[in-house]
C-alpha cells in the first residue's frame, strides 16, 4: 500500500500521512499520521491500517504499541525529541485491540508522575472498564458459538481476556504503565478478591471454549453462568473505589461521571450479549427481560450525563467537548437501541437486524469510552 492509497483511508479529520521510511514487524513499512497543531503522530501498519489508522488521538503524552494475533498499532506524542521506539515496542497489547477501542486517551507514561488524583480518577475509569470487559467476552463467546462474525470475535476474545488479567493485577498491585499506585485500602482489597474468585472460573471458561473453536457445550455454560456474577462483583469494586477516591482524591461530581459513563460502555456490551442469547434461543424471555432493563438503564444514564442529574450527584459535562462526544454516543446509539427495544418487546430479529447489532456496539463503545477518557482528562 502506498502512502496516496493509505491517505484516501486515513486522511479523516485533514491529518497528513507520509512515509517514515521505517520498518515495522514483519519489515512492514509503517506510515504517520500527524496532528501538527497537538503534535501527535500515529503509526499504523499498512496490514490493519483500514483499523488502526482512526484510532482516537491521545491528549495524554502517550507512548503506546500492542500487537494482538498479528494486529499492530503504534501511538505516540512528540514532545520536542522524537521519542524512542525502543521503548514502545515493549507495551503489549493493553493500548491497542480492537481497532484501539479501548485506547485511554489520557494514558499514562512510564516516566510520569502518579499523582492521588490521576490515581483515583484512572482507577475508576480502568475498574469500570473491567465491567464491560467482561460482557464483551460473554457477547464475543456468544456471537461465535452462534457462527456470527467467528473469526472477528475469536480474535477479540484473546485481547479482551489479557486486557482484564493485567488490568486486575494493576488494580490490586500497581502498574505504572496503565497509571496506577499498588492500592492499599482495604475494602477495595477485600472487593477485588471477590472478583478474582469468580474471574478464576470465567476466564478459564472464556479461553476453553475459543480453544475449541467455541464447541465445548460446557465451556459456553459456565461463561453464561459466571459472566453476570463477574460483573456484579465488578460494578461492586467500582461502587467502592468511587466512594474511596471520591472523598478526597478525586471531585465527587467528576468520581460519580466516570463510572456512570464507564458504566454506559459496559452497557452497550451487555446488552449485545443478551441480544445474542435471544437470537441463540437461550433462556430467551429472561433475557428479553434483562435486555429492556439493560437498555432503560442506558437511556436514563445516558439523559443524566448530558443534562446533568443532581438526584445522582451528575453534573451537566463541565466542558463542550464532553457534550459532543455524548451527541456522538446518543446518535451511534439510536440504531441498536430500536432494534434491543423492539426484540426486548417480543419480536424475532430479522438478519438485517442482526448486522446492525453486531456492526453497531463496538463503534457506541469505542464513542463511549472516548467520553469517559474526556471526563478523566479533567483531573
Amino acid at each position: 500500500m502506498g502512502a496516496d492509497n493509505a491517505q484516501k483511508i486515513c486522511g479523516n479529520r485533514q491529518i497528513l500521512l507520509s512515509d517514515l521510511a521505517r520498518r515495522g514487524p514483519r519489515g512492514q513499512k509503517s506510515y504517520r499520521r500527524s496532528d501538527s497543531r497537538n503534535s501527535v503522530t500515529d503509526v499504523c501498519f499498512p496490514s490493519e491500517v483500514r483499523s488502526y489508522c482512526n484510532c482516537e488521538v491521545a491528549s495524554a503524552q502517550l507512548v503506546s504499541r500492542g500487537v494482538s494475533e498479528g494486529r499492530s498499532c503504534v501511538k505516540f506524542q512528540f514532545s520536542g525529541a522524537f521519542q524512542s521506539m525502543g521503548n514502545v515496542f515493549r507495551f503489549s497489547i493493553l493500548f491497542c485491540f480492537l481497532g484501539c477501542v479501548l485506547l485511554p486517551v489520557s494514558s499514562a507514561v512510564a516516566d510520569a508522575e502518579i499523582t492521588a488524583r490521576k490515581d483515583g480518577g484512572r482507577k475508576i475509569n480502568l475498574s469500570g472498564r473491567q465491567r464491560m470487559l467482561t460482557q464483551f467476552m460473554s457477547k464475543a463467546t456468544c456471537f461465535a458459538a452462534a457462527s456470527l462474525d467467528v473469526e472477528r470475535h475469536k480474535n477479540s476474545i484473546a485481547s479482551t481476556h489479557w486486557l482484564f488479567e493485567t488490568t486486575l493485577r494493576g488494580l490490586r498491585h500497581g502498574d505504572k504503565i496503565q497509571g496506577m499506585l499498588p492500592e492499599t485500602h482495604e475494602a477495595v482489597l477485600a472487593k477485588l478478591s471477590e472478583v478474582e474468585e469468580l474471574w478464576a472460573k470465567l476466564g478459564p471458561a472464556v479461553t476453553a471454549a475459543r480453544d475449541s473453536g467455541f464447541k465445548d457445550g460446557k465451556a459456553l455454560d459456565v461463561v453464561y453462568e459466571f459472566n453476570t456474577p463477574t460483573l456484579k462483583s465488578m460494578n461492586e469494586a467500582v461502587s467502592v473505589i468511587e466512594k474511596t477516591y471520591g472523598d478526597g482524591a478525586v471531585d465527587a461530581e467528576i468520581a460519580a461521571a466516570l463510572n456512570v459513563s464507564g458504566r454506559q460502555r459496559m452497557l452497550t456490551q451487555k446488552a449485545s450479549k443478551e441480544f445474542c442469547y435471544i437470537v441463540s434461543g437461550t433462556d430467551v424471555e429472561a433475557n428479553r427481560g434483562n435486555l429492556k432493563k439493560t437498555v432503560a438503564l442506558f437511556n436514563q444514564s445516558l439523559a443524566a450525563l448530558i443534562n446533568g442529574k443532581s438526584e445522582i450527584n451528575i453534573p451537566k459535562p463541565p466542558v463542550g467537548e464532553i457534550f459532543d462526544q455524548l451527541s456522538i454516543v446518543q446518535k451511534l446509539w439510536q440504531p441498536l437501541n430500536s432494534v434491543f427495544q423492539k426484540v426486548a418487546d417480543g419480536a424475532t430479529p430479522t438478519a438485517e437486524e442482526t448486522r446492525i447489532i453486531l456492526d453497531g456496539n463496538e463503534p457506541v463503545l469505542k464513542a463511549m469510552n472516548r467520553a469517559v477518557s474526556l471526563y478523566e482528562g479533567i483531573l
